[in-house]
């Protein structure tokens, strides 16, 4: 036992529900046949019920026996309510555990309070209920407005119907809200006119609002009901069975099934009596040193004086790292290494070449990647095919691949054809391409297809054989525009 009588030891149960208590800082879990405490500080101790005997009995929490606690849900100054096996029931914590000034756990008593006795017990009802009720599941509504008591209500389904009690009134009862027992369906409206098929789980939102999970056939619509009672569906046709619903503290909305775990923004208020805990200030540290990052600082503070080599493109001069790029190209390494007459010069001129593109390989040799505007793709594939960077020109050429379109297919592959070697493997994969979507490249650029047979016959004989030996049904709406586009 704890200082506050409470059973305190390691418990092995399966938490079949559960719900937070914010006037005691805590959370309670369903077991079967029990109600557990879990404080802030993670603890766990035995609230009401045994682990393992069931029973009707009310009474102080260590007597009291439940049948199969299903679900709960926490009302404030310390009263939970609980459904098990067609019963609600309310339990109602010690005094002594409610939070000081909002503060978290209370484990002990609270100083001041006395010695431990009955009122450091949690003790056990069974509330009365309409004789056709068989409660399946229970939430609370703190603030309605003028259509709820100021101490909110609690809210009870069956299977078809909800109902409303009114909180701080002893003399109030339950009452059918909305609804009908027995009477199944999919119907929005107001109060008794509504219908729902299978209520599978009940939330309350911090506008006053309930949102249940409606189920048919597999088939899971979120509802809303508004304080006056108007029902209205939000969200429908979610292929899932739902067992289960509760609105997150960032007012997403969390179903669960037998075997895996929903979350849907829908846009709702999160609770009112639970708040996101706020981000703890942490000093900025500095982002963490890289190689590549070092490399490409070193490239964008040129000149600085560390450079010893001027690469002339067109009326550009870039200050380069002779070690560097003899390193990382094997261009650069033949031409300052091998004994050419450029090798111990101070200065290089690189002719025919696109200044643009020039910077985008130096960013590339110090930085290992490069990020290509779409107008420099060709120009940076040829530069680095002709600099001897395959790695560079590859990732080029797949940029190029993956931005084609029928109505730049045919000028890609004349423009691949003509570069050589390097580009054989884009040749075949942008000929694959012109295959596969070859009805769209008709009725796109047919004039291009009858230039590419005049300038390159070979390559268009070569797709026509390779359209000829596609399956009939893929060939049959084009082959006479192909043959027109070869004769021509």
């Amino acid at each position: 036992m704890g200082a506050d009588g409470q059973e305190r030891r390691p418990w092995d149960f399966t938490a079949r529900g559960g719900c937070w208590d914010a006037s005691t800082a805590s959370s309670y879990l369903a077991g079967y046949h029990a109600v557990y405490r879990l404080s802030s500080g993670n603890v766990i101790t035995l609230v009401a019920g045994h682990p393992s005997q069931d029973g009707r009995a009310d009474g102080p929490g260590h007597s009291a026996r439940f049948g199969f606690v299903d679900t709960m849900t926490a009302v404030g100054a310390g009263t939970l309510f609980v459904v098990e096996e067609g019963r609600i029931r309310r339990v109602q914590l010690p005094r002594t555990w409610l939070a000081l000034d909002g503060a978290a756990d209370s484990a002990a008593p609270v100083p001041g309070s006395g010695a431990v006795g009955a009122e450091e017990v949690a003790v056990v009802t069974t509330l009365a209920a309409p004789v056709a009720l068989e409660p399946r599941r229970l939430c609370y509504i703190s603030d309605g407005g003028k259509d709820l008591p100021p101490a909110g209500a609690l809210v009870v389904s069956s299977s078809t119907a909800l109902y409303r009690l009114p909180l701080g009134d002893p003399g109030a009862g339950l009452g059918l809200w909305a609804g009908e027992e027995g009477e199944g369906g999919a119907r929005d409206g107001t109060g008794l006119e509504a219908r729902f098929d299978h209520i599978a789980g009940l939330a309350a939102g911090g506008d006053g609002c309930v949102y249940m999970v409606d189920v048919d056939s597999g088939r899971t619509s979120v509802r809303r009901v508004d304080p006056s009672g108007a029902v209205t569906t939000i969200a429908s046709g979610l292929e899932l069975s739902a067992w289960h619903a509760t609105i997150l503290p960032n007012g997403y909305l969390a179903i669960a099934t037998d075997e895996s775990l929903h979350v849907l923004d829908l846009g709702l208020p999160p609770p009112r009596d639970i708040a996101l805990p706020p981000t703890p200030s942490r000093p900025l540290l500095p982002a963490a040193r890289t190689l590549p990052g070092d490399l490409g600082a070193l490239l964008e503070r040129q000149p600085d004086g560390t450079a010893d080599l001027e690469v002339v493109v067109g009326d550009r001069t870039f200050h380069v790292h002779r070690a560097l790029v003899a390193a990382r190209s094997d261009y650069f390494r033949q031409l300052l290494e091998g004994g050419f007459a450029e090798g111990g010069a101070a200065r290089l001129t690189l002719p025919d070449t696109d200044p643009e593109a020039f910077a985008l390989v130096l960013r590339f040799l110090y930085s290992g990647a490069v990020d290509v505007p779409a107008a420099q793709v060709r120009p940076l594939a040829e530069l680095a095919d002709r600099l001897l960077l395959p790695e560079l020109c590859r990732d080029a050429q797949a940029r190029l691949l993956a931005e084609v379109g029928p109505e730049s297919i045919v000028d890609a592959m004349l423009w691949a054809e003509a570069r050589g070697p390097g580009f054989s493997q884009l040749l075949a994969e942008l000929k694959a391409w012109c295959l596969e979507h070859y009805e769209k490249v008709m009725g796109a650029a047919e004039e291009s297809l009858v230039r590419l047979s005049a300038a390159m016959p070979l390559l268009s004989v070569e797709l026509f054989k390779g359209f000829m030996g596609r399956p009939a049904k893929r060939r049959e709406a084009a082959p006479l525009c192909l043959a027109f586009a070869v004769k021509s």
